[in-house]
């Protein structure tokens, strides 16, 4: 039996290749690249890259992968905000 963490992880994968990467860039003010399908995310002041075709998302500066948890959080992020979040320094 598959962990509900495993399940919501596929699932979101799947909402999101989905949708339309352009307007997600656009709408969430993310980096999209066309030619890798990879999308570049800041997630608590780090870069994480989300890798479409191998469903994979690590951090830009050094490959770590986040825990399950935290790759929910990021592609729910990016399946379900409907637009920018204002970054503040408070």
């Amino acid at each position: 039996m598959e962990s509900n963490y495993k399940v919501a992880y596929k699932n979101e994968w799947y909402r999101l290749k989905k949708l339309d990467p352009f307007d997600i860039s656009k709408r969430l003010d993310v980096k999209y690249n066309k030619e890798s399908k990879q999308f570049i995310v800041n997630f608590l002041n780090e870069d994480y890259i989300l890798d479409i075709e191998t469903e994979t998302i690590h951090r830009e500066k050094d490959k770590h992968e986040p825990l399950i948890d935290d790759s929910i959080i990021i592609l729910n992020y990016l399946t379900y905000s409907t637009e920018n979040i204002n970054k503040t320094n408070k």
